[in-house]
This record gives C-alpha cells, structure tokens and sequence, in this order.
C-alpha cells in the first residue's frame, strides 16, 4: 500500500485557489468580464504563484534547503512564501491581463476580495500545520502543539522544553490573528465589490496591498518562526507593499480626477 502525505495547508491552499477563481470570476462577471478570461488568469497566475512562493522560501530558508538539495525543486509540495506567490501570480496576472487587453484595474479590484480570503485560508492551514508560529506566551489566547509539529520541534532544539514533553510551550496564535485580520479585509473588500462602493478602479487593490503589509508588520512582532530563515525578507517586503499600495493609490486616484474632470469639461464645452 502506498501512503501519501497530505498537509493541512496544501488542503487549504488548493481550497483557495477554487474558491479565488469562483469568487473572482463572479465579481468581474459583473463588471462584463466572461468566466473564461478570469479562468485564463487563474491558469497563468496559479503556476507563477507557487513557483514564485516556493523559490522566497528557498531564499529564505537556504540551509534547509541547501542539506536536503531534493526539496529545492519540489514546488508543489514544498515550503512556501506568501509574499512569494503574491508578486509571482499578480505579475503573471498582469501580463495575462494586457495580452488579452482587459481592465486591469477593475480586475485586480475583483481579486482583491480573493486575495485577502487566501491569506484568511492559508493561515487555518498553517496553524493546522503549526508552521508560522508565534512567540511563547502565557496569556489565556496561547495554544500548545503537539510532538512533531514545527513549534515542538523549534522548543526542543532550542533546549525550551525536554525532548521527552508531549506538548510544546504555549504560544501566540499568529495564524490565527492574521487569519481574523484578513477575514475582516475580506468581508469589507467582498461587501465594496458587490455595492460597488468604489472611489476609482483600483481602489480594493491598493487597500489590500495595504491593509496586508500593515497586518504582517504588527503581527509580525509575535511571530518566532522567522529566527529559523537564513534570511527574513517578510518586515521589508512589509513595509514596500504599504509603500507600493499607497503611491498607487494616489496616482490611480489622481488619474481618475483628471479622466473625470477632461469628461466634465467635454460635457459643458456645447460639444454634443
């Protein structure tokens, strides 16, 4: 008999990639989008999405990776960085979508709801996985993990509990609190989209680049995993996805003034 293993997260992250593709394709319906161009898009961006995670992760995780060579290439299966598959799938995904000359705003506005439930979905399957995980804590929110998870395994090595224990230290819950935290975007971002409670195109994109980078540097002062990483590239890539968020807001939101304004002129000017 054969046995296959089967993570938690990748449970949820392939959960996610059907769930982003119904949702993304039911919002840009509403906008003339058909279903099979937002599938194209997922069928570009999903590839360059995991290719993108798994190779920051390698980056960020050489030694591992560099004692165990076989796991360099194992894209499907192997660690994953979020920020990674973030620039990967939205970079393919741009592409895709000046190739086939769709609004490119307007879209990434109808994935921004998606986007923001990945994050919501992958955080369940990393606390399921015990990957991603928070500091010691012993506030009434710590959990403990079991023998083999990865906090078991980062405690025991660093001498915190006996190799004997059947439990780990208990500790923040940062899946979790980025799971909250990306649920409430998603709600917001979802409820925007369907009443169309949108200042200018764009306008969901840059709040989701924002909103998350923010979210990943205050959550990111309870994690404990990053000491793991030869090189921790989640606080600076934090703080230039607030950075990018925030210039695209303002030169889509002025762009949009003066499209508005050239419209308001055209109309008065007696040009009928």
């Amino acid at each position: 008999m054969i046995g296959i293993e089967v993570r938690s997260y990748q449970v949820m992250r392939w959960g996610y990639f059907l769930a982003a593709a119904a949702l993304t394709a039911h919002l840009n319906s509403r906008q003339g989008v058909k279903p099979w161009q937002t599938l194209g898009a997922f069928l570009v961006g999903i590839p360059a999405a995991l290719v993108g995670g798994h190779l920051l992760n390698v980056l960020e995780a050489w030694p591992f990776y560099e004692a165990q060579p076989a796991r360099i290439l194992d894209v499907v299966r192997g660690g994953n960085s979020i920020y990674g598959a973030l620039i990967g799938g939205v970079s393919a995904g741009v592409w895709y979508l000046h190739w086939q000359g769709l609004p490119m705003r307007s879209f990434l506005d109808a994935a921004a709801p998606a986007m923001a439930l990945g994050e919501a979905m992958t955080r369940v399957g990393c606390f399921l996985n015990g990957c991603c995980f928070g500091q010691p804590t012993d506030s009434l929110l710590g959990v403990s993990f079991p023998r083999g998870s990865q906090v078991f395994i980062a405690h025991a090595t660093a001498q915190l509990i006996p190799v004997s224990s059947s439990a780990s230290l208990s500790v923040h819950p940062t899946q979790l609190y980025s799971a909250t935290i990306a649920t409430a975007m998603f709600l917001t971002f979802a409820w925007m989209s369907i009443r169309s409670r949108r200042p200018f195109p764009g306008t969901l994109f840059c709040a989701f680049l924002i909103g998350y980078g923010l979210q990943r540097l205050v959550v990111g002062w309870w994690r404990a995993d990053t000491a793991l990483y030869w090189w921790e590239f989640s606080r600076p890539l934090s703080i230039l996805m607030v950075i990018v968020g925030a210039v695209l807001w303002r030169q889509w939101r002025r762009s949009d003034v003066t499209v508005d304004d050239i419209r308001a002129a055209s109309s008065s000017s007696g040009g009928r």
